[in-house]
C-alpha cells in the first residue's frame, strides 16, 4: 500500500480517496450474451449510468495492480508513462461519477452538458490508450537491458500482463459499444 501510495502521490487527497475506494470493488463481469443483448435493446442513458461508475472500477483496480509491480519496472519511463495514462484517464472519469444522464445537466467549468461530453472522453481515453501495449513492452525491453529480469520477478510480471491486457480489453469493448 506505501508503494501504490508513492506512485499515485501526484494524484490529490480527493482524487486517491476515490482510487482506494473504487478499486475496492470488483469488475461487474460481463457475458458476450449480455453485450449482445444490451446491443438490442440497451440505450445510452443506461449505458451512461453503468460506465461512468464500471470504468472507474476497472480503471482503479489495474491501477492497483500496476503498483504492486516490481519497482525496478516501475522506475522505467515507459511504465512511468502507462500509469500516468491511467491516472488522467481516471482523473478524466472522475468529473462524471455524480453527473446524472439528463441532458440539462450543466457543467459550469465546460459550458456543456456533460452527458454529451462524456462520448468525447470516452474517445480521449481511446486514443491516449492507443499505444498502452507498445509502451507497455518498451517498459519490459528497458528492465530487461538495465536490470535483467529474474524467474519470480518474470512470473509476477507475465500474471500482472496477462491481467492487465484482458482488463484493456474489456475496458475497450465497454467503450465501443457505448
Amino acid at each position: 500500500m506505501h508503494l501504490s501510495r508513492y506512485l499515485l502521490r501526484p494524484l490529490s487527497a480527493a482524487i486517491g480517496k476515490q482510487l482506494e475506494h473504487y478499486s475496492q470493488f470488483q469488475p461487474s463481469s460481463l457475458s458476450i450474451q449480455q453485450y449482445l443483448d444490451f446491443g438490442r435493446t440497451g440505450n445510452v442513458t443506461s449505458s451512461y449510468i453503468f460506465l461512468k461508475k464500471e470504468l472507474l472500477v476497472r480503471l482503479a483496480n489495474i491501477m492497483q495492480e500496476i503498483a504492486l509491480l516490481p519497482p525496478e519496472l516501475l522506475r522505467m519511463s515507459s511504465c512511468r508513462l502507462v500509469n500516468d495514462w491511467y491516472k488522467e484517464s481516471f482523473t478524466d472519469l472522475l468529473r462524471y461519477e455524480q453527473a446524472p444522464p439528463e441532458k440539462q445537466f450543466m457543467d459550469r467549468n465546460a459550458g456543456y452538458a456533460l452527458y454529451f461530453s462524456f462520448n468525447d472522453e470516452l474517445q480521449k481515453v481511446l486514443k491516449r490508450h492507443s499505444h498502452v501495449v507498445e509502451t507497455m513492452a518498451e517498459g519490459l525491453i528497458e528492465l530487461k537491458d538495465a536490470h535483467g529480469i529474474d524467474i519470480a520477478s518474470e512470473r509476477s510480471i507475465q500474471y500482472f500482463l496477462d491481467r492487465f491486457y484482458i482488463n484493456r480489453i474489456s475496458i475497450r469493448m465497454l467503450m465501443n459499444q457505448h
